[in-house]
């Protein structure tokens, strides 16, 4: 423990108190430290700090930090914490301040957070294991800065500490700022406005860790995530609209194609009817004996001229015949509502019983009902030759 030194009377808190321990930042420190790691926000920062650790008049603990230097990181080959790196940081410590010790290191994030590494919290127990040691980590990204303290071998942080010293160090012993070379200026050497300015950037610092202001950003962005739930909670569904344009266009061109293929099977059953028909005269005057003259059907475009007394032996319309030395057999295409009785009635009026059967069994006709259908060729012979 070093003799005893008188405490700084004048300070701003940052943070609170922590009665485990009262750190003292001096101030121009604080300022070079925040342009420090402001200026090379690139890469990450890393140096002792110098100071004291004394006690005050009531016996209480504390740790004055007047001092940094700077120990350029190493690559990762050699190890960014290397051993001669501290070394060097330690040698150059003396020689300017044979009076201080190393009160700790300090070391700049570029992430933004303040929590310690596991690399952080190695290096520390390795290189600084005195009680006594801090760790000050600063983010200018975050524009924040804390001091970690050993309580129980793990580094904690401080509830906060004191920022000190309005005016330049004393002319018995000038501070040199963080990253000072020989011929540069001390960072905040005398300017009084740099002087109320920090004063005033310390209060705003203190004020904001004591109690963060809600900002206009902050109530906007509450108000518009309540506006998007209502919105997510609250909103119809939207009507579904399904475009049936293409389904109706392929419904009409599937209609069209229908009606085409329609169109193509009645041809093809007029054509097999025709078939069927021609087929049916050509067995009918190959089986009859008295037959002479070739099957008479009648063309419709163009129709043959006939002689007088082809027109005179003519069938009706609705009948084709075929004509033989001692006898015709005509043809005659059933039609929607004919009966068998009714066909009989009209081919052979005033017949005797029995034709209806006879000409049925002709046609060879299904008994007991003789069911004929639109369509059908019925053979018509001569009542003599049903008989």
């Amino acid at each position: 423990m070093k003799p005893e030194t008188t405490e700084p009377d004048e300070y701003f808190l940052v943070g609170q108190d922590d009665s485990r321990l009262n750190i003292y930042l001096r101030y121009q420190l604080f300022k070079a430290l925040e342009d420090f790691a402001k200026r090379e926000s690139h890469r990450e920062q890393v140096g002792l700090l110098v100071g004291r650790e004394t006690t005050n008049s009531e016996g209480e603990r504390f740790i004055l930090v007047e001092d940094a230097i700077e120990a350029p990181l190493g690559d990762e080959s050699t190890g960014r914490f290397e051993e001669s790196m501290w070394k060097r940081a330690r040698r150059i410590a003396a020689a300017r301040h044979p009076n201080r010790t190393v009160v700790g290191w300090f070391h700049t994030h570029l992430d933004g957070s303040l929590e310690p590494t596991e690399e952080e919290r190695i290096v520390h127990k390795r290189h600084f294991p005195e009680e006594s040691h801090l760790l000050y980590v600063v983010s200018a990204r975050a524009d924040d800065r804390n001091f970690f303290m050993p309580v129980d071998g793990q580094l904690v942080a401080s509830q906060g500490f004191r920022i000190y010293g309005k005016t330049p160090a004393g002319a018995g012993e000038e501070a040199v700022p963080v990253g000072a070379r020989a011929g540069m200026n001390a960072v905040g050497a005398n300017p009084e406005q740099q002087s109320r300015h920090l004063e005033r950037k310390l209060d705003k610092i203190q004020t904001r860790l004591q109690s963060p202001p809600v900002t206009p950003k902050d109530i906007l962005i509450v108000v518009l995530l309540v506006v998007n739930a209502c919105l997510i909670l609250f909103r119809p569904n939207p009507p579904v609209k399904v475009d049936t344009s293409a389904l109706e266009r392929g419904q009409s061109d599937l209609s069209a194609q229908v009606s085409s293929l329609r169109g193509r099977i009645d041809k093809l059953e007029r054509h097999i009817s025709d078939i069927k028909m021609l087929d049916e005269q050509l067995k009918l005057a190959a089986g009859l004996e008295e037959i002479e003259e070739p099957l008479d059907l009648p063309d419709e475009d163009p129709k043959p001229v006939k002689s007088p007394a082809q027109a005179a032996a003519q069938a009706p319309a609705d009948m084709n015949a075929l004509s033989g030395g001692s006898g015709v057999i005509k043809l005659y295409k059933v039609a929607a509502g004919d009966t068998l009785g009714v066909l009989v009635d009209k081919f052979y009026p005033n017949s005797p019983n029995g034709t209806t059967t006879a000409f049925a069994d002709f046609n060879r006709l299904n008994a007991p009902d003789y069911a004929i259908f639109p369509g059908d060729t019925l053979k018509v012979p001569t009542l003599q030759a049903l008989r």
